[in-house]
C-alpha cells in the first residue's frame, strides 16, 4: 500500500483519534469542533489531550504527534469545503513529520484560524509551509512561542514582526532575503534562533530599541555563498554564530554591548578578531572554532587577556573556595592530523614567539611541522594548569627546560627530544608521555618553604620545590596544585584549629603545623550600649585564638577593644570611639579572613531639652540613638500624671542621634512620662522631662522674701541674689577659712565646726527604679595637682575592681573608672553650666566625680548617685524677738517633686545646699531629679539622710548643686524692725559641682559634693591647703 494520506484524514487522526480523557456519555465535542474533525475518539492515541474548556464542554487542548509513513493510510484528497479548523480551546500544537503529504499545495497554516487560546506552535519538516500568511497572528492573541523547522520556508515576516512573541526559532535553507532592521519591535522577545540561506549580501541591525528583552541570539547557515553583516546592539547574554567549515560565504558579527555577553560561540565570524576581552565583564564561556579561517594567524589568541573568563566546567567550585582566586581556563588546539590543506589552513612550523597566557589550560600543537628546541620563555607567565602536547613533531630537538616542571602534563612522543628534567622522572605516573628511558642517578631532592602553614576555610598549601603533582596523596585538592611548586590539601577541622599534619613524599615523612585562620561570626549579644558606644559579646562558630590568628574587631570602622576571650568561642569587646554614625555591623578581621554579623541597637534617649525653658514650652529636642528613619506612625508624646491624656509632639527633624518636634497643644506643667515610638523601637521614661510652670508673680516673691531681704531682686518670681548671698538672699558667706586635705579619702576638715556630705554608692536602676546593680565606693588612691587659680587632689576608686566578674553573662567592671577631684580656690569664680552663669564665692570647694565605662545592662536603665549627710530634723533659729523659727531641712521645688534646698543648722551657722532641677546631658539641659531616699535617726538631735541624684544614660551628664556655710543673722528672723547689726562670723563656703557622665566607652561627669566626708569648722582669715595624711 502506498504510504500517504488525505489531508482531512490526517488532521482527523492527528487532532481527534486519540483524545485522552475518561469517556462519559455526557462528554461530547462542540458541534463546530465535531464537524472539523469527525468524532472517532474511541481509542486513546498518544499526543492528543482533551480537557474541559472555559465553557464547561470537552475540547481538544493539546496536539503533540509524530506523523511517520508507517502509520499513514492513503485516504484520498481532503474535502474542498474544509477551509479552516476550529479548536477554540487548543493551547499547544506540535506536529513532526517523516514523509510527504498528499498535496504540497495544501498548507496547514492556511487552515489554522481563530485559535484564540493557542500559546505554542511547533512544525517540524512540514514541506507545505512556504510562506507564513500575513494575517496569521491576527486571531492568535496568546501565541508567543513558535518553532518552524521547515525546509521550504521563504518568508516568516508576520511572525518575526509580531510584538507578542517571546521565543522564535526558524530553521530554513531557502529563506534568502530576510532583513532585520530598526523597523522591528518585539519588546517581549527573549530567544531568537535563526538558520538562513546567505546567498545574497545583507546587513542586519539587532537594535536594543527593537529587542529590549532579547537574551539569546543564535544565527547559522548551512548554505552560504555571500555575506551577512550583523550589528548586534541589543544587550544579548548568549550569542552564537556558526557556519560549516566548507562554505565560502560569511556571517560577520559586530558586538556593540560586550558587557552583557555571558556565553560566546564563534567560528571565525567576527568582523575583527577580539583583541581584548576586558569589556566582556560577564563572560563565562568562550568557544572559538576554526582559528585559521579568514587568515587569522596561528597563536593569535595567545596574546589575549582571558582574566574575565571563568570556564563553566569549574565554576561550581567557587562555592567551596570563597577566598581563593579561581584561575579561568581556556584551550587552544592546533592539532591537525591528516589535514587536506584547504586554502585557509596550513601546518604550523614554529613554537609561539610569546609566553602563553597564565590562564591557558591546554596548548595542543601536535601533528605539525614544528622545528627547534622548546623555548624557555613559553611558561614565563606561570600558567598553573597547562597541558602541553607537542607530539608527532619530529623536528623538535634538544632538551626540555627546567621551568617545564610546572606543566600539568607533557606529551613529547614522536619528537627528537633527548633529555627532560629530573622532576618528570621523580613523579612519572600520569604526567608524562615520552619515548625516552629513565636515566640513572635521578636527583629528587625535596625542599619546603616552611613547616608552619596557614589554612583558610580548611584549605592549605604546602610550597617548595620538587614537590611533584600530588597524585594519590590523601586530602589533595588537584584544582589548586601547581606542579612541583605547590600542593593543596583539605584540613579536617573536627580535629581542631591547629594540627600537626604528616606528608609522605618519595617514601619520606614530613610534619607540618597547620593553623586554620578563617573567622566565622555566629551571633552577637549586646551587653550594654549608649549613643556613642557599645559593649558586645560575640559568639564565633570558627575562631583561632593564637596571637597571630586572633581577629581584630570593629563596629563599622571603629575598633571594638577586646576585653576578654572565653574558652567557649565567646569574645567580649567594647568600643572606645564614637559609633553614632556607624552601621550596626561587627566585623572580625585577621590577616587572612573576615566575617561580619549585624546586631540590634535599641532606641535610647539620653536627654530631652525643653524649648523654651520657661512656660509655655513649644518644642522638644531629644538626643539619643534612633536608627536610620521614622515613619508616618512614629510619634513623640508626654503625659503628666497617670491616666491623663498624652500630648503629642510632631517630628520636624530626624537623624540617628537627634529628634526635634513641636507640640500640637501646650502640655500641662510638672514631671512627665515621656515616650517615643519609631521603627527602631519604643522608649519610655518618667525621669527625663519636667515641664515648666507658669512664673510666680513678682508681688508674691517680694512679699514672701521682703524684697529678697535687701540683697537681690525678684525676677520671674524668684530671688536673684547679690554675690555672696544665698537662701532668698537672707544669709551671707565669708571666705576666711583654712582647708586641710586627706590623702586617704576625699575628706576635708575645718576648725570648730563640722558638716559632712558623703558619696556612698552608685546604682543602676531600671524603669521601675528597681536596683539592677549597686556599686559601693570605699577604697581610693590619690594624687595632687596645682594650677594657676586653684589646687586639686584627684582620687581614684579601686575597690570596684573586686566586684568585677569574669563571666560573659554578668556585669563586668574591669573597664569602669571612677574618679573624684577636690578643687579649692581663694578667688571668686563664675562657672558656666547649661548655658547659665553660676557664681562661686571665694574659698569655695568644688568636687567632681567622673564615672567612665559604666556597663549598662539595658538602654532603659539610668544611674543614681547616693550621698549621705547628717541633718537635724527639728532645727530652729531664735529670732530677734525670741521667737523659735523652724528651718526646713529639705525644701522641694514648687511642683513638689525634686529637692531644691538642703539646710543644716550648726550653732550659729547654716550649711546651705542648692540643687538644680536639670542636668546637662551630652551638652544639653535635661531633667535631673534629686530625692530624699531615707532618713535614719542617729540620736536625739541628728539623723542620717540618704539623698539620690538621678542621671540619664549619656556620654556626658553634669549636675551642679552648690553648698555654702552661711552666717545666721537672727535680726532677719522674727518681727523686730531694724536690725541690730550684730553679725555672725561666716564659717565656710562650700560649693560643690557634681559632674557625671555615663556611657560605655566615654567619660561620665558629675559635679556633686565631696566624695566622702567634708568637715567644716571655724577658721582664720588666712587661706591655705595642707596635707593631713601622705599615705594612700
Amino acid at each position: 500500500m502506498k504510504h500517504g494520506m488525505q489531508f482531512t484524514l490526517l488532521f482527523i487522526i492527528v487532532c481527534f483519534s486519540g483524545c485522552i480523557f475518561q469517556r462519559v456519555s455526557s462528554q461530547t465535542l462542540s458541534t463546530d469542533e465535531s464537524h472539523s474533525t469527525t468524532p472517532i475518539c474511541n481509542t486513546p492515541v498518544s499526543g492528543i489531550v482533551c480537557s474541559t474548556g472555559t465553557d464547561g464542554s470537552i475540547h481538544i487542548s493539546q496536539i503533540d504527534v509524530l506523523i511517520a509513513p508507517s502509520s499513514m493510510v492513503d485516504s484520498g484528497f481532503p474535502s474542498a469545503s474544509l477551509t479552516e479548523f476550529e479548536f477554540p480551546q487548543l493551547t499547544v500544537m506540535s506536529i513532526r513529520m517523516q514523509g510527504v503529504t498528499k498535496s504540497a499545495s495544501l498548507c496547514i497554516l492556511d487552515r489554522m484560524k481563530t485559535l484564540f487560546q493557542l500559546r505554542r506552535l511547533t512544525l517540524d519538516l512540514d514541506p507545505t509551509v512556504i510562506t507564513v500568511p500575513t494575517d496569521f497572528m491576527v486571531d492568535k492573541p496568546q501565541l508567543n512561542i513558535v518553532t518552524l523547522n521547515t525546509p521550504n520556508l521563504v518568508n516568516a515576516t508576520s511572525i518575526l514582526k509580531s510584538p507578542q512573541m517571546v521565543s522564535i526559532e526558524i530553521y530554513s535553507n531557502t529563506m534568502t532575503d530576510l532583513m532585520i532592521d530598526s523597523s522591528y519591535y518585539s519588546p517581549n522577545l527573549r530567544t531568537l534562533r535563526l538558520k538562513v540561506n546567505c546567498s545574497i549580501p545583507l546587513h542586519w541591525e539587532i537594535m536594543q530599541s527593537s529587542f529590549p528583552a532579547l537574551y539569546i541570539f543564535y544565527l547559522s547557515a548551512d548554505i552560504c555563498t555571500s555575506k551577512i553583516i550583523v550589528d548586534v546592539y541589543a544587550k544579548v547574554a548568549y550569542l552564537s554564530s556558526t557556519l560549516p567549515l566548507q562554505v565560502t560565504g560569511d556571517i560577520r558579527i559586530q558586538i556593540h554591548s560586550p558587557e552583557s555577553v555571558v556565553q560566546l560561540v564563534d567560528s571565525g565570524n567576527f568582523i575583527q578578531p577580539i583583541a581584548d576581552f576586558t569589556p566582556f565583564k560577564k563572560l563565562t564561556t568562550l568557544y572559538i572554532l576554526y582559528l585559521f579561517k579568514h587568515n587569522i594567524i596561528p597563536y593569535y589568541y595567545l596574546s589575549h587577556n582571558f582574566d574575565t573568563i571563568v570556564s563553566r566546567s569549574i565554576s561550581s567550585s567557587s562555592l567551596l573556595f570563597k577566598e581563593k582566586t579561581l584561575v579561568p581556563t581556556c584551550s587552544l588546539i592546533f592539532n591537525q592530523p591528516n589535514i587536506s590543506t584547504p586554502k585557509w589552513a596550513t601546518k604550523i612550523s614554529t613554537f609561539p614567539s610569546i609566553p602563553v597566557p597564565a590562564t591557558l589550560t591546554m596548548l595542543d600543537i601536535s601533528n605539525n611541522l614544528i622545528t627547534g628546541q622548546p623555548p624557555s620563555y613559553l611558561l614565563d607567565l606561570n600558567p598553573s594548569k597547562l597541558t602541553l602536547l607537542i607530539s608527532t613533531n619530529i623536528g623538535i630537538v634538544g632538551t626540555i627546560p627546567q621551568s617545564y616542571c610546572s606543566l600539568n602534563y607533557l606529551n613529547i612522543q614522536g619528537t627528537s627530544i633527548t633529555s627532560i628534567p629530573d622532576c618528570f622522572w621523580c613523579y612519572p605516573d600520569s604526567v608524562l608521555a615520552t619515548d625516552l628511558s629513565r636515566p640513572p642517578n635521578v636527583q629528587c631532592d625535596i625542599r619546603f618553604d616552611s613547616f608552619t602553614v596557614v589554612s583558610l576555610h580548611s584549605f592549605y598549601n604546602i610550597t617548595g620545590s620538587n614537590l611533584g603533582w600530588g597524585i594519590n596523596l590523601p586530602n589533595i585538592q588537584n584544582e589548586f596544585v601547581i606542579p612541583n611548586k605547590q600542593l593543596s590539601f583539605v584540613l579536617d577541622l573536627n580535629n581542631g584549629m591547629n594540627q600537626n599534619i604528616t606528608l609522605t613524599l618519595q617514601s619520606q615523612n614530613y610534619t607540618f603545623l597547620v593553623k586554620e585562620a578563617s573567622v566565622f561570626l555566629y551571633s552577637i549579644k549586646v551587653i550594654s550600649q549608649s549613643v556613642y558606644s557599645v559593649e558586645l559579646n560575640a559568639t564565633f562558630s570558627r575562631l583561632n585564638t593564637l596571637p597571630d590568628m586572633m581577629p581584630k574587631l570593629f563596629v563599622g570602622s571603629v575598633p571594638c577593644i577586646i576585653l576578654q576571650v572565653y574558652t567557649d568561642k565567646n569574645v567580649r569587646c567594647a568600643t572606645v570611639d564614637s559609633i553614632a554614625n556607624e552601621r550596626n555591623n561587627l566585623w572580625a578581621n585577621n590577616s587572612y579572613s573576615s566575617s561580619v554579623v549585624s546586631f540590634k541597637r535599641d532606641t535610647l534617649v539620653t536627654s530631652v531639652t525643653i524649648e523654651p525653658q520657661t512656660y509655655p514650652p513649644t518644642n522638644l529636642i531629644v538626643q539619643g540613638y534612633f536608627g536610620s528613619s521614622y515613619s508616618q506612625s512614629s510619634f513623640v508624646a508626654v503625659r503628666v500624671g497617670d491616666g491623663n491624656p498624652y500630648f503629642y509632639c510632631n517630628i520636624t527633624s530626624f537623624n540617628s542621634t537627634v529628634i526635634e518636634c513641636k507640640f500640637e497643644k501646650i502640655p500641662p506643667s510638672g514631671q512627665a512620662y515621656f515616650v517615643i515610638n519609631i521603627p527602631n523601637g519604643f522608649f519610655g521614661s518618667d525621669s527625663l522631662v519636667s515641664l515648666p510652670f507658669p512664673p510666680t508673680p513678682n508681688d508674691d516673691c517680694e512679699s514672701k522674701t521682703k524684697n529678697c531681704y535687701g540683697h537681690g531682686k525678684c525676677v520671674n518670681g524668684q530671688c536673684v541674689c547679690d554675690p555672696g548671698y544665698y537662701d532668698d538672699c537672707r544669709l551671707q558667706t565669708d571666705p576666711n577659712i583654712i582647708v586641710e586635705s586627706n590623702k586617704t579619702d576625699p575628706t576635708f576638715s575645718y576648725k570648730d565646726y563640722s558638716f559632712s556630705f558623703r558619696m556612698v554608692a552608685i546604682q543602676e536602676l531600671d524603669v521601675d527604679d528597681t536596683i539592677l546593680y549597686h556599686l559601693e565606693t570605699t577604697k581610693w588612691n590619690s594624687s595632687e595637682q596645682s594650677y594657676q587659680d586653684h589646687s586639686a587632689i584627684t582620687y581614684q576608686l579601686v575597690s570596684h575592681h573586686n566586684q568585677s566578674s569574669s563571666s560573659s553573662d554578668t556585669v563586668n567592671f574591669l573597664n569602669t573608672n571612677v574618679t573624684s577631684i577636690f578643687e579649692f580656690s581663694n578667688q571668686s569664680r563664675t562657672v558656666q553650666f547649661g548655658g547659665d552663669n553660676i557664681q562661686l564665692a571665694s574659698g569655695s570647694i568644688k568636687i567632681s566625680v567622673n564615672i567612665t565605662n559604666w556597663p549598662f545592662q539595658s538602654v532603659l536603665s539610668s544611674l543614681r548617685v547616693l550621698f549621705s549627710t547628717v541633718i537635724n530634723t527639728n532645727q530652729f533659729i531664735v529670732g530677734c524677738d525670741d521667737t523659735m523659727n523652724e528651718v526646713e531641712a529639705f525644701q522641694r521645688f514648687s511642683d513638689g517633686g525634686s529637692i531644691q534646698y538642703l539646710r543644716v543648722v550648726k550653732n550659729n551657722t547654716q550649711f546651705f545646699g542648692r540643687f538644680l532641677e536639670y542636668s546637662v546631658s551630652d551638652g544639653r539641659k535635661t531633667f535631673s531629679k534629686t530625692e530624699l531616699l531615707n532618713v535614719t535617726k542617729k540620736d536625739d538631735i541628728d539623723s542620717v539622710a540618704i539623698i539620690g541624684i538621678g542621671l540619664p544614660q549619656s556620654r556626658q551628664a553634669i549636675l551642679d548643686p552648690d553648698f555654702s556655710a552661711l552666717i545666721v543673722n537672727n535680726q532677719l528672723y522674727g518681727e523686730c524692725g531694724e536690725s541690730n547689726n550684730d553679725h555672725w562670723k561666716l564659717i565656710v563656703g562650700v560649693v560643690v559641682g557634681v559632674v557625671g557622665g555615663v556611657c560605655l566607652a566615654t567619660i561620665i561627669y558629675f559635679f556633686v559634693k565631696s566624695n566622702r566626708f567634708y568637715f567644716i569648722r571655724k577658721g582664720n582669715k588666712e587661706i591655705s591647703m595642707k596635707q593631713r595624711h601622705t599615705e594612700s
